[in-house]
């Protein structure tokens, strides 16, 4: 076993299966960084596929060819692995969306679902905000929401991401019919069971500073 083993690891194509063993191991066990940072593994894998294509120009053997099809099988995983996840910033802006369509629609359902438990803005709750939003989003009332130049950062520690975005919202929430323009911003967190909820929100325009929406 030991000569067997040792003959694999002196010939050329055995070493570039050896590696593309220990390439699928060790996605399989880190599958989770491609969502978040595949760019350093496709500068690695790109810069590990120049040895066999200096090695098949100076010696002309078929197995750094086949060196060469590992290293792009490789790539191609990172980028399924890439394509088939989501990143957290990916998730707490597709969450963003959700909760904007949500308040155009008056889907109580979706805030139900994504507002944490220990939600919190001003002096609400969340059993406060959902009786707000019960009261200002009424689903036979006709609203246009939209937000911009969203972008998602990391928090105070690892679990928590907050999205930044311009907000523009207009028409009819509950007894008020009015046009705003400004900022929100909701913090994001990750529950135990690994989703995240938002915790927090703040809406602020240049006029009128921090306001609420849905209004009272």
């Amino acid at each position: 076993m030991g000569k067997w083993f040792q003959s694999v690891a002196l010939h050329p194509a055995g070493q570039y299966t050896l590696l593309l063993l220990a390439g699928v191991l060790f996605g399989a066990l880190s599958y989770r960084s491609f969502a978040e940072r595949p760019l350093w593994a496709y500068f690695t894998l790109l810069v590990i596929g120049l040895i066999p294509l200096a090695l098949f120009f100076t010696n002309r053997r078929i197995a750094h060819l086949y060196g060469l099809a590992v290293i792009a099988g490789l790539m191609g995983g990172v980028y399924l692995l890439d394509a088939m996840q989501e990143s957290d910033s990916e998730v707490v802006l597709r969450i963003s969306q959700e909760l904007l369509r949500a308040t155009e629609q008056g889907n109580y359902s979706v805030f139900d679902r994504y507002l944490a438990p220990h939600y919190r803005w001003q002096n609400m709750n969340k059993a406060a905000m959902m009786e707000r939003v019960r009261t200002a989003l009424l689903p036979s009332d006709s609203r246009s929401c939209s937000i911009s130049s969203a972008q998602a950062k990391q928090g105070a520690n690892s679990n928590e991401v907050i999205v930044d975005a311009n907000l523009t919202a207009s028409g009819r929430f509950g007894s008020q019919e009015g046009y705003f323009v400004g900022t929100i911003q909701l913090t994001f967190q990750k529950q135990p069971d690994g989703k995240f909820q938002v915790v927090g929100t703040r809406v602020a325009s240049p006029q009128m500073g921090e306001v609420t929406i849905p209004p009272r």
